[in-house]
């Protein structure tokens, strides 16, 4: 609690966004352990995949001011895998 970790993945070329597109794309990220359950846990966020250079070395993107993440979802705690934790709290 409390902590964060920055996980990097290695992006395939063909998998980067491309010309047209903007120089970072946003996708979801969910853990796959089990998918309805981990997601109404709330593992689930941003990841970004950017192209090649798009990040200094502290991995932020150059030529932006800021970077705002926001995602809108109803979920259902009873599937949560804290949902005893939550009750006894």
């Amino acid at each position: 609690p409390g902590e964060t970790h920055t996980y990097v993945w290695n992006v395939l070329t063909e998998n980067e966004p491309l010309d047209k597109d903007s120089r970072c794309l946003t996708r979801m990220y969910h853990s796959a352990v089990d998918t309805p359950r981990d997601i109404a846990s709330g593992l689930i966020g941003p990841i970004l995949i950017c192209k090649s250079q798009s990040l200094n070395v502290r991995n932020v993107q150059v030529r932006a001011d800021k970077e705002q993440h926001a995602m809108f979802s109803v979920f259902d705690e009873n599937k949560s895998w804290y949902l005893d934790d939550n009750i006894r709290q």
